[in-house]
């Protein structure tokens, strides 16, 4: 008795890969804290599977009016801020990191963290190795 190949027929195709992209900043909508009740900063998801042709990575540009703050909040992703100008604190588990111009923050999967600006205020990059903003599920401390 022959074995027959079940899957002799089936044809295996490539997933397109996502090509290379370019965004404005400017051109992409500004989302607020300040309706979610989480903090008063403002953002602009640059890259994000869900509104662009990209996957893997996340990133976009927070932006932080004088004294603005994003409130105490974890999620299951690391995260990367990296500073563009102005100043702030960053609180990761209970210490504090200062951000300016050319720093980078590391903030490890599951940390608890927010953000202050100062008086001079802030804007920072962020990313998170995820394909959608929509995959990264923010736990405020509020609600812990």
């Amino acid at each position: 008795m022959s074995v027959q190949d079940p899957f002799k027929d089936i044809t295996i195709r490539p997933v397109p890969r996502p090509k290379g992209l370019r965004l404005e900043a400017a051109q992409t909508p500004l989302e607020n804290g300040e309706k979610t009740g989480h903090g008063s900063c403002s953002w602009r998801t640059l890259i994000s599977g869900d509104r662009t042709a990209s996957t893997d990575i996340v990133m976009g540009l927070a932006e932080f009016g004088p004294g603005q703050t994003l409130e105490m909040h974890r999620h299951s992703q690391a995260e990367v801020y990296f500073g563009l100008s102005g100043s702030g604190t960053v609180m990761i588990e209970g210490e504090a990191h200062e951000i300016s111009s050319g720093v980078a923050v590391y903030l490890p999967p599951g940390a608890e963290h927010g953000v202050v600006a100062s008086e001079a205020g802030l804007s920072f990059v962020y990313s998170f190795p995820a394909s959608c903003f929509s995959e990264i599920d923010y736990t405020f401390s509020a609600a812990i």
